[in-house]
């Protein structure tokens, strides 16, 4: 009875006036040819990249379907990724770099759709309440999980899709079905992200710290 939980979130202004300041001139961003999957992060072993590679390669060899992997930031990982890209003849993923934090908005909603991407570990199943998670959920484009959680903001307000099966076959078929949704329902997963995150702005955050501090 003497514990509450305040979650975590976003800046809705800030990000609102970043979206729309901090622009990006990139043609893969701003290509209306594919089907954009975006991953914005870090490049290192527990953000398992190597599973969106392996997904965008099955992707390639089995589909040939018009879907891009734009993978923003750095890690100890990149490198040795780019290489397998490059030796495995992988042209579907173009690894973009690190950028400053104020221009995540405007690339995250840009996007077709965001990826939540880590390797599954027990610590999941106490949820996870991701930084990136509520940038993704302001850009009001749907999101791809992954990874299995406990408390999943993604599956409590249908906002994308969480998987249970981390196999890089199961992961691009996947991808492709989001590519090839009705309209209708595109939109919708897009509205929903955007109506959900709503709960997670810091204002509404900083009320219900206000309102527990009162209380006692």
């Amino acid at each position: 009875s003497k514990v509450y939980h305040i979650n975590n979130g976003v800046n809705l202004d800030d990000f609102d006036y970043n979206k729309e300041n901090y622009i990006i001139d990139d043609p893969d961003l701003e290509d209306r040819d594919n089907f954009k999957v975006v991953y914005a992060g870090s490049i290192r072993k527990a953000n398992n990249i190597g599973l969106i590679i392996d997904a965008a390669k099955y992707i390639n060899d089995n589909y040939k379907a018009p879907i891009k992997f734009l993978i923003w930031g750095d890690g100890d990982d990149k490198f040795m990724l780019k290489d397998m890209c490059e030796k495995q003849g992988i042209d579907n993923v173009i690894f973009k770099g690190k950028v400053d934090k104020k221009y995540i908005p405007y690339i995250v909603s840009n996007s077709d759709l965001n990826i939540l991407n880590y390797s599954q570990h027990n610590i999941w199943k106490y949820g996870g309440s991701q930084n990136k998670n509520f940038e993704y959920l302001a850009a009001a484009k749907p999101i791809l999980s992954t990874i299995t959680m406990g408390y999943d903001i993604i599956k409590k307000y249908n906002a994308g899709i969480s998987l249970e099966n981390q196999s890089a076959e199961y992961v691009g078929k996947v991808i492709i079905d989001i590519s090839d949704m009705s309209k209708e329902d595109y939109n919708l997963l897009c509205e929903n992200a955007r109506s959900a995150v709503q709960e997670y702005d810091f204002k509404m955050l900083t009320k219900r710290l206000i309102d527990v501090i009162e209380s006692n």
